[in-house]
């Protein structure tokens, strides 16, 4: 693909590299796969460290401007001297690209769902919220919750636009499995005693939000990647999203140690782990809703301008749903 035809709307010109301090061409412009929302690729210059382009995907139904919710979050984690993550070097918000550092790795697998991992993950999450006063001016995460009502609203939104979707074997799971599952749970969680468990404002913390193994590079050390969906949110959510996440699950056996390290970023640890408990089913519904945005219509576009192919992964996609939601946590995964 000419480094030229990467947008669809408008092509590049040699203005954009100027603008970003760059003044010679790529000699090789290389798509790099594994996401299913943007166009992202390595640069290579012939004197020059290579570079990370990417161009984000926006729809008119997800306002959520995912270029700035990343960009200004890496801007915010740079400036306070952590360097897992991309250095964030140029946007240009009208063309929905931007710059990165490239960090050579390989991508997480299962197989590195290590003690280490888990301590670095810990470190990183304590590192960025260290100074996190400073971050006052960083977006809220995707979905944040800041009561425990939220967490079932957002399942409740999702479910409703997953009921609206003409698709048969998309409906007969739902109407036969996952909202018998979901109103179960509802039935049996009184929110009224829950509202207790509501976190401060001064519990919320700076989240990568999408966090874990799926979007980990391994090197010399662990890099961090994706932050679309960062920003400030209660813990809870990072520590169930954390080990819910099912593209690369991480061991049960680590949840004990994570969640009480990152609750002790809250002014009431207990308080926190309590809520993370009773919320921990609660996101799993939500995840088992996540596997199958596949088939609503801003996620077929998304996935169309990311080149993924669509028929199979709604097969795929429904297949996965029905087998996670039924999964049983265990340490040997």
């Amino acid at each position: 693909m000419d480094f030229f035809d990467i947008v669809e709307t408008s092509a590049l010109d040699l203005s954009f590299l100027e603008e970003a301090g760059i003044s010679a061409l790529p000699i090789a412009q290389t798509p790099l796969t594994g996401g299913a929302n943007n166009r992202v690729f390595r640069l290579e210059f012939q004197n020059d460290p290579s570079l990370l382009l990417k161009s984000y995907f926006q729809h008119p139904d997800d306002a959520r401007p995912r270029l700035q919710s990343e960009f200004e979050f890496l801007k915010f984690a740079t400036a306070q001297g952590i360097d897992c993550v991309p250095k964030p070097l140029y946007k240009n918000t009208e063309k929905n690209l931007a710059l990165y550092s490239y960090i050579d790795g390989s991508l997480a697998t299962e197989a590195d769902a290590t003690d280490s991992f888990i301590a670095a993950s810990v470190q990183f999450l304590k590192h960025l919220n260290r100074n996190k006063s400073q971050g006052k001016h960083l977006l809220f995460a995707s979905e944040s919750c800041s009561r425990v009502e939220d967490y079932f609203q957002a399942v409740e939104k999702r479910l409703s636009k997953l009921l609206a979707v003409s698709d048969p074997n998309l409906q007969d799971f739902i109407h036969a499995t996952l909202l018998p599952q979901w109103n179960h749970l509802k039935n049996t969680q009184c929110k009224t005693a829950l509202q207790a468990l509501n976190p401060s404002p001064e519990d919320f913390i700076l989240t990568p939000s999408d966090f874990g193994l799926h979007n980990t590079l391994v090197s010399k050390k662990h890099f961090y990647l994706d932050f679309e969906y960062a920003g400030w949110d209660d813990p809870v959510k990072t520590i169930c999203d954390f080990f819910l996440q099912p593209k690369i699950p991480i061991p049960q056996r680590y949840f004990s140690f994570f969640a009480e390290a990152i609750a002790s970023f809250s002014r009431n640890k207990e308080k926190t782990l309590e809520r993370a408990r009773q919320m921990f089913p609660v996101c799993k519904i939500k995840w088992c809703c996540i596997i199958l945005n596949v088939f609503l219509d801003t996620e077929q576009a998304r996935r169309r301008f990311a080149a993924v192919d669509l028929p199979l992964s709604k097969e795929k996609q429904l297949l996965f749903a029905k087998n996670y939601l039924f999964s049983t946590p265990t340490d040997q995964r």
